[in-house]
């Protein structure tokens, strides 16, 4: 069960403007703006990204409804508008969001997101990669104790 609080705490890891408790979205196929283009059926949003890309929502009408997230999508052909199946359930999403805001709060954190970057990984990645109190292998192999 989503409460107002739980959504919250999911909205924080990536800034997502919550819309489910406090309002109730429903996103209608017949929708011009569709926020889940392509499924077949109503989505209550829950949340939208930060930069309204996509959106989180539960399809209405089943048992035990997934997760979907719906709008620009990437996939292994690219950027696409689309909707597709992002957590078995509402208990599995909170459990991620939470995986990922433990994750991110506890710094540095390197993402390496961008494998066409015009950047030689030298030139991204310091060889001294330091962090308090653990052995850290630098990118070049060897190890640093700082």
């Amino acid at each position: 069960m989503i409460t107002a609080e739980v959504a919250r705490e999911i909205a924080v890891p990536y800034t997502d403007q919550v819309v489910f408790p406090e309002t109730v979205m429903i996103d209608l196929p017949e929708s011009v703006d569709r926020r889940f283009p392509g499924w077949a059926g109503p989505v209550l949003v829950l949340s939208v990204e930060n930069q309204g890309v996509c959106a989180w929502g539960v399809p209405l009408g089943g048992e035990n409804p997934e997760i979907l997230v719906g709008g620009d999508i990437k996939n292994a052909g690219g950027w696409t508008r689309g909707t597709t199946r992002y957590c078995r359930d509402a208990a599995e999403f909170a459990a991620t969001r939470r995986w990922d805001e433990s994750c991110f709060s506890q710094g540095p954190l390197l993402q390496a997101q961008a494998p066409n970057s015009t950047m030689s990984r030298s030139t991204r990645y310091s060889a001294d990669i330091r962090q308090v109190g653990r052995v850290i292998p630098s990118i070049g192999g060897s190890e640093t104790a700082r």
